[in-house]
C-alpha cells in the first residue's frame, strides 16, 4: 500500500500535459482565471492557431475546453427573428450570441479539432454532447435556436469517424438515425436537412434516412413562432424526395395559430427620462441646427469640445435608477460610448472618452450575471478603432490589459498574440451595430 501510494503522484506527473513554450502557457493559465466559457475559446484559440506541435500537447487543451464548455452560461445560440432588433435588449442578445461562445457551440468546435488529432475521441466526444433541446417558444419570443454548429458537425462526425468495417455494417447510418430521432423542433430541420445532403450515402442507405425525415416532418409538433422563423431555412434545404411531406408540414403550419404582428415582446432602450436626455444632447453632438451631420472641422472647435465636456460629465453621472433594467442602462450607455468614440476627432478627448469607456466596462455588474453579453462590447469598440492610423486600437487593448478585469485581460492578449481582429468563426457582422 505505501509504495502505491508513494508511485501513484509519480504516475499523475507523468501524466499532465506537458508545459507549453510561452506565451501559450502563460495564456493557457490566464485563461484559467476566466469563465468557462471565456477559458474554453482561449484553449481552442491556442490549438487552432497552429502554434503547438505534437498530439499530446494538443488534446489535452480540446479535452479541457470541452469540459469547460459545457459550463458555459448560455445552453444553446439564438438568433433574432427580425433585422430590425435595433435599440432592443435582443438585439444586444443576438450580437452576444453570434460570439459562438454557447456550451452546444464550443463543444461542437472542441469535436472538430479534435478529428484533426484523433477520430475515435472525437466521436465520442460527441456522444458526450447533451443533445439539444429546445424549449417551446410563444408568439412573444423575439429569438429563436440555432443549433447549426452542432449538426454540421455530425454530419463530420459520420463522414470521418468510421472505419470501413463499422461503414460496410452501417454503423454510421444508425449513428446517424439515432440523432435524426431527436429532432423535436422546426428550428433543427434545416440544419439537419443540410447533414443529410452533405454525407455520402447509398441509393438504399438515402432512402431510409429520407423515408425517416418524411416522417418528421409530417409528425413533427409546431410552434408558430419557430415555425414561421425557419420557413425559409427549412424551405431552401427541402430535397425532390422530401417535397411531399414538406407541402403537408407548411399546410399544417399555416393553418396553425398565428402570431399577429405586433406580439414579439422587446426591451426598448431609451424610454426614460434620463435615457431620452442623454439620446437627445448625443445628437445635437452629432447634427448641427440645419439637421446635417457636423463635419470633423466643427467637432474639432472649441465650443463644441467644450460641449462634449459638459455631455461626459453628465453621462458619467447618468446611473441605472430609472432604466427598465441593469442591462439595458449597460447598453445604452456603451452605445453612447461608441457613437462618441465615432464622433470625437483623434486626440485627448478621444483618449478621455476611451478611457472612460473601459473604466464602464470593467466596473458593470453585468460581467457576472451574463457575461458574453456584457463582453460584446469589448469586440464591438476593437473593430471601431481597428482602422485608426494613430495606434489607438493598440491604445484600446493597452487599457483592456491594465483594466485589472480578467476578460479583458484575456481579450487583450488575445489579440496581441494572434493578431486576429475577430475569431475567424465569429462571423464578419458582428462588430457592426445591430440596427
Amino acid at each position: 500500500m505505501r509504495i502505491a501510494c508513494i508511485l501513484l503522484p509519480v504516475a499523475l506527473l507523468a501524466a499532465a500535459p506537458p508545459k507549453l513554450p510561452d506565451p501559450y502557457q502563460s495564456i493557457v493559465e490566464l485563461a484559467h482565471s476566466e469563465a468557462p466559457e471565456f477559458a474554453a475559446d482561449t484553449l481552442l484559440r491556442v490549438v487552432e492557431s497552429g502554434k503547438i506541435r505534437g498530439r499530446e500537447s494538443v488534446t489535452p487543451l480540446i479535452e479541457e475546453a470541452f469540459r469547460l464548455a459545457g459550463a458555459a452560461q448560455f445552453r444553446i445560440a439564438l438568433r433574432g427573428i427580425s433585422q430590425n432588433l435595433g435599440d432592443t435588449r435582443a438585439g444586444n442578445l443576438d450580437r452576444a450570441y453570434r460570439l459562438k461562445l454557447d456550451a452546444l457551440t464550443l463543444q461542437s468546435r472542441a469535436v472538430r479539432d479534435m478529428l484533426t488529432f484523433n477520430k475515435l475521441r472525437a466521436r465520442q466526444l460527441f456522444g458526450e454532447i447533451a443533445p439539444p433541446i429546445l424549449p417551446p417558444l410563444s408568439c412573444a419570443d423575439v429569438l429563436v435556436p440555432d443549433v447549426s454548429a452542432f449538426y454540421d458537425t455530425l454530419a463530420t462526425v459520420v463522414m470521418s469517424t468510421f472505419t470501413d468495417q463499422e461503414r460496410a455494417k452501417e454503423a454510421h447510418i444508425n449513428f446517424l438515425l439515432s440523432y435524426l430521432a431527436q429532432v423535436t423542433s422546426p428550428a433543427q430541420l434545416a440544419p439537419a436537412l443540410r447533414l443529410i445532403q452533405s454525407v455520402d450515402l447509398t441509393p438504399a442507405q438515402r432512402d431510409a434516412v429520407l423515408g425517416r425525415v418524411n416522417g418528421i416532418l409530417e409528425g413533427l409538433q409546431l410552434e408558430e413562432r419557430v415555425f414561421a422563423a425557419t420557413l425559409a431555412d427549412v424551405r431552401s434545404a427541402i430535397t425532390p424526395e422530401t417535397s411531399a411531406s414538406f407541402d403537408k408540414y407548411v399546410e399544417r403550419g399555416m393553418s396553425g395559430t398565428r402570431c399577429a404582428p405586433d406580439s414579439p415582446q422587446v426591451e426598448r432602450y431609451w424610454q426614460s427620462g434620463d435615457s431620452k436626455r442623454i439620446f437627445e444632447q448625443a445628437i445635437k453632438l452629432r447634427m448641427g441646427p440645419s439637421g446635417t451631420m457636423l463635419s470633423i472641422a466643427e467637432r474639432s472647435t472649441p465650443e463644441w469640445t467644450l460641449q462634449l465636456t459638459d455631455f461626459l460629465r453628465d453621462l458619467g453621472g447618468w446611473t441605472s435608477g430609472h432604466e427598465s433594467s441593469d442591462a439595458a442602462f449597460f447598453h445604452e450607455k456603451s452605445a453612447v460610448y461608441e457613437a462618441l468614440v465615432d464622433l470625437t476627432p483623434p486626440g485627448p478627448q478621444r483618449d478621455k472618452t476611451i478611457a472612460s469607456f473601459v473604466g464602464f466596462l470593467a466596473g458593470s455588474n453585468l460581467q457576472q450575471q451574463s457575461p458574453v453579453e456584457w463582453f460584446s462590447h469589448a469586440p464591438l469598440m476593437f473593430e471601431r478603432l481597428k482602422n485608426a492610423d494613430d495606434g489607438e486600437a493598440d491604445r484600446l487593448l493597452d487599457a483592456y490589459a491594465a483594466s485589472g478585469t480578467p476578460a479583458l485581460v484575456l481579450f487583450a492578449t488575445l489579440e496581441k498574440t494572434f493578431g486576429s481582429k475577430l475569431p475567424s468563426w465569429v462571423p464578419a457582422d458582428v462588430g457592426s451595430n445591430t440596427k
